[in-house]
C-alpha cells in the first residue's frame, strides 16, 4: 500500500493479477470531480478547479445544431434522446452528443422526436426546452419543475398588480425607458445617415415620453407606446440600405413580408431568452406589470422585452440587410401570404442576434454583455418587488 500513497493511481482491465490483462496508470495531473492532483516536492496537492468560463460558438456544426454560450438551436429535423447523462441528437446528416452539464436551454425550430423518458430527464437536469414554428412564433416551451418560485415573492408581485398606483408607476418607468431606446437608436443612425425624417421621429419619441409621464392610466400608457412604435417602424425604410427590403406595416402570424418574418422571428427569441432567466428567480412569469395577468401563461418577460428589442433585435436586423448577410433567397414563401425564414436565414439572425447578445458596452465604466445587462435588469426588478429597493429601468445611452 505504500506505494499508493505516494501518488493517485487508475487501475483498470479486468480483476486479475496477470500483466497482459492489467494496466496500471499514474493519475497526477488529471482532474477527477472538480478537484486537480499535483505532485511537488514529492507531496501530493489537492486543488479544486475553478468552473471554466463558458466560451461562446458561433460556428454551425454539420448536424444543424449551434451551440452559443449555454443555449442550443436545433434547426435540422431529428430525434431527440437520452442517452446516458447527456442528450443525443440524431439527424439525416448525422450524431451530436449535447453535454447537459453545460446547456441551459434548447430551442427547437424544425419536427423533432422526443423519445420516451427524454422531458422526466431535462426536467431532472433542469433544462429548458423551446418549440418555435416556422413563422417564427412561440409554440410553447417545458419548464423544469424545481425552479425558484416563492410563494411570498408571487404575493407581492400581486400586491404590486392589483394596487393601481404602483403597478402605473413601475409600468410608467417602464414604457419610458422602452421608448428612450427607441429614440436612442433613431439617434444612432441619424449621425450615420443624416436624415431629416429620423430626426423628425427623435423628436416625435421625446413628444410621447413627454404624455407618457402624464398618463393616468395603464391603458394610456399602451396606447401612447402603440403609437410611438408605429411611426418607430415607418423609420426602418430611412435605416435600410437594401433595395430588396421595404417595410410597409407591421404584421403578425403569419408575418407577411421578410422584414416582419425577422422581426418576430428576433423578438420570439428575446422573449424566450429573458423567460429562461426569469424562471431561474423566484419570480412568477405570469404575473406582469404592463401586460395584463390572465390566461396568459408569459408576462413579465413581455414587459422587460420592450427595453431591448430596438438595440438587440432591430440592429440585427438592420445588420443584416445593410451588410447583405441575408436576401431574399433566405425566406419561403407560404399559404395566406405568409413569408418565413428558411433554415439558412434562421442560422444568419440566430448568429446576428447573438452577436448582438454579448456585444460590450459600458456599464457603470465596466464593459458588460447584454447577456449579464439582461440578466441584471431582472434581479433589479426582483430587488423592488421584495425589498422596495428603487428599480431603474436600462436606458441605452
Amino acid at each position: 500500500m505504500s506505494e499508493y500513497c505516494q501518488g493517485i493511481y487508475y487501475k483498470c482491465g479486468n480483476a486479475s493479477t496477470e500483466s497482459e490483462k492489467t494496466g496500471i496508470f499514474q493519475g497526477l495531473n488529471r482532474k477527477y470531480l472538480g478537484y486537480r492532483f499535483e505532485e511537488k516536492n514529492k507531496k501530493i496537492l489537492i486543488k479544486k478547479e475553478k468552473k471554466a468560463y463558458r466560451s461562446v460558438y458561433r460556428d454551425w456544426y454539420t448536424t444543424g445544431i449551434q451551440r452559443v454560450d449555454s443555449n442550443y438551436h436545433l434547426i435540422n429535423e431529428g430525434i431527440l434522446t437520452k442517452r446516458d447523462f447527456n442528450v443525443l441528437f440524431e439527424s439525416n446528416e448525422g450524431k451530436k452528443y449535447i453535454p447537459v452539464e453545460a446547456t441551459d436551454a434548447l430551442f427547437i425550430y424544425s419536427n423533432v422526436i422526443i423519445t420516451g423518458g427524454f422531458l422526466e430527464f431535462m426536467n431532472q437536469v433542469g433544462l429548458n426546452v423551446c418549440l418555435i414554428d416556422k413563422y417564427g412564433e412561440k409554440i410553447g416551451s417545458f419548464v423544469p419543475q424545481n425552479n425558484r418560485r416563492n410563494i411570498k415573492t408571487e404575493l407581492k408581485q400581486l400586491r404590486i398588480y392589483d394596487s393601481e398606483t404602483e403597478r402605473l408607476a413601475m409600468a410608467r418607468k417602464i414604457e419610458i425607458a422602452g421608448i428612450s431606446n427607441i429614440r436612442a437608436n433613431l439617434r444612432y443612425y441619424e449621425r450615420r445617415k443624416t436624415s431629416k425624417e429620423l430626426q423628425e421621429n427623435v423628436d416625435v419619441m421625446s413628444a410621447c415620453i413627454k404624455q407618457m409621464n402624464e398618463a393616468k392610466s395603464i391603458n394610456e400608457l399602451m396606447l401612447i407606446e402603440a403609437q410611438a412604435r408605429q411611426r418607430y417602424y415607418q423609420c426602418f425604410n430611412y435605416i435600410l440600405d437594401n433595395k430588396d427590403f421595404h417595410f410597409e406595416k407591421r404584421t403578425r402570424r403569419p408575418p407577411q413580408d421578410s422584414i416582419n418574418a425577422m422581426i418576430s422571428f428576433g423578438n420570439t427569441l428575446l422573449y424566450q431568452r429573458i423567460a429562461n432567466e426569469i424562471n431561474r428567480t423566484s419570480l412568477d412569469i405570469r404575473i406582469g406589470i404592463i401586460h395584463a395577468a390572465g390566461s396568459r401563461q408569459e408576462s413579465l418577460n413581455l414587459d422587460l422585452a420592450d427595453l431591448f428589442k430596438p438595440i438587440l433585435v432591430d440592429r440585427a436586423i438592420f445588420t443584416l440587410i445593410n451588410r447583405k448577410v441575408i436576401s431574399s433567397s433566405d425566406f419561403i414563401e407560404v399559404e395566406n401570404n405568409g413569408i418565413y425564414l428558411s433554415k439558412s436565414g434562421k442560422k444568419a439572425f440566430i448568429k446576428e442576434f447573438e452577436n448582438k447578445i454579448y456585444q460590450k458596452v459600458k456599464i457603470d465604466g465596466i464593459d458588460r454583455t447584454y447577456d449579464y445587462i439582461i440578466k441584471r435588469e431582472i434581479q433589479n426588478l426582483k430587488r423592488e418587488i421584495e425589498t422596495g429597493e428603487v428599480y431603474k429601468p436600462y436606458k441605452y445611452v
